[in-house]
């Protein structure tokens, strides 16, 4: 019984070592695709709330800035994560 523990034991540790998937790449697709990574984003603090409960009526709709500092930037606007 001692015997099977440890085979048990030195297995999943070797399994746990073969990454199956490519994490790094894959956050790296997800953050390409972020608008808080990507751009200069502050989001509003409110003490409002009001939860609508019909998604297709909602549109995220971002006003950001670059995230290098340039003196003639334009505000971006970003609706549904498209310009």
């Amino acid at each position: 019984m001692l015997a099977s523990a440890a085979v048990v034991s030195v297995l999943s540790f070797g399994l746990s070592k073969i990454n199956l998937i490519d994490y790094k790449s894959f956050n790296d697709n997800l953050r390409k695709k972020s608008i808080d990574y990507n751009y200069k984003l502050e989001l509003p603090e409110s003490g409002f709330y009001e939860r609508h409960y019909q998604r297709s009526l909602i549109e995220k709709i971002y006003i950001v800035e670059a995230k290098k500092e340039e003196a003639d930037s334009m505000p971006i606007v970003i609706i549904d994560n498209k310009f």
